[in-house]
């Protein structure tokens, strides 16, 4: 069964795009500059993407545009390449195309389970959730997970602290991970994660390896 992003949410998350960019906002693409690519390398079962409404199967090695949303089913798996960052796609995760702009692409976890490894000459990239935006520097890996339904993020580095901006404008910079609670009041926590113990284990060793093959 194809998965259609309702289009209500759709429709919520452009708005939530335009005023970014009427004030603004670089998650927003705000005075964009020249595009990055951003590229499908891998489709395992079923990935969609989602193009203001219209879907249709990824294919690898189709370049993706600004606004457009991948939308990984049951049992599927993606990645992507975004400016030369490596993005793993667990299943039931959606992800939007925020801004592609080369001085600092953003894209959008709307829901599910992210890993990413940065090359050392790729640019700064922003993950972002409602109230967070995580931003990746050049040449260190990190996870990130939208638990959408309860309003709570998990951001984890692998490898190098993690500056960490949240919608009320405050900031962190991690260096374990942290539990963020964004309603009804924003909230952060550290806790202890192990990818080889955690329920994105089997997500995580095959990112993993197919980044290292």
């Amino acid at each position: 069964m194809k998965r259609h992003l309702p289009p209500l949410l759709f429709a919520i998350l452009v708005a939530t795009l335009l005023v970014g960019q009427r004030f603004g906002s670089p998650w927003a693409g705000a005075d964009r500059g020249p595009a990055v690519e951003a590229v499908v390398l891998v489709a395992d079962g079923e990935v969609v993407v989602d193009a203001a409404g219209k879907t249709r199967p990824a294919t690898v090695g189709e370049r993706l545009r600004r606004g457009e949303i991948v939308l990984i089913g049951a049992g599927g798996y993606a990645e992507l390449s975004v400016a030369g960052v490596r993005l793993g796609l667990d299943e039931r995760t959606d992800l939007l195309m925020a801004d592609l702009s080369a001085s600092h692409p953003v894209v959008r976890l709307v829901q599910g389970r992210l890993a990413a490894a940065s090359d050392p000459s790729s640019p700064i990239l922003s993950v972002t959730t409602e109230a967070t935006d995580t931003q990746l520097p050049s040449g260190a890996s990190m996870s990130v997970i939208n638990y959408s339904f309860r309003h709570v993020v998990e951001i984890i580095p692998f490898d190098a602290p993690l500056p960490i901006l949240f919608v009320d404008d405050s900031a962190i910079v991690a260096v374990g991970a942290q539990r963020v609670t964004e309603r009804p009041g924003l909230s952060v926590e550290g806790f202890a994660f192990d990818a080889n113990t955690s329920a994105g284990a089997a997500f995580y060793a095959k990112f993993f390896h197919l980044l290292s093959s």
